[in-house]
């Protein structure tokens, strides 16, 4: 099951990155390498986490894992920092730029890192409880 889902949540996001390059041709700043990594953790969590539904390749729905992957896509499409907005900065503009770019950069390693434990809390077997409804009063 675990191939299985690493294979689709792969192609998926191989055929995902490769659709907005090829839309976008070179208007994306983010790092294609970047760009695949966060589509691939996407669409793997999405796919394992969200309700099975639609057609299935070997014996597994890939409709959540496709959905997710596009909306991981599509995200960070609307958060790309543009580069053709970039005019001369002054000395304490860079400055802070720099604190950005450094916050920008831890982000994106604690989104990896919460990704992947998703990932490995799904297939250590651990599901949520499910919240009794509550009784009413007699």
């Amino acid at each position: 099951m675990v191939f299985t889902h690493l294979v689709i949540s792969l192609s998926t996001a191989t055929i995902i990155t490769l659709f907005f390059k090829a839309v976008l041709f070179k208007k994306l700043s983010w790092p294609l390498w970047i760009f695949f990594l966060i589509s691939f953790l996407g669409t793997w969590i999405g796919g394992v986490w969200v309700t099975p539904m639609g057609p299935t390749v070997w014996n597994v729905h890939w409709l959540p894992f496709f959905f997710a992957g596009l909306i991981f896509a599509l995200l960070l499409v609307a958060t790309d920092p543009s580069k053709s907005h970039r005019f001369q900065l002054k000395k304490e503009q860079r400055e802070k730029e720099m604190v950005v770019k450094a916050a920008l950069g831890s982000f994106f390693w604690l989104l990896i890192i919460l990704l992947i434990v998703g990932i490995i809390v799904y297939y250590l077997g651990y599901r949520f409880p499910r919240i009794q409804p509550i009784q009413p009063l007699k």
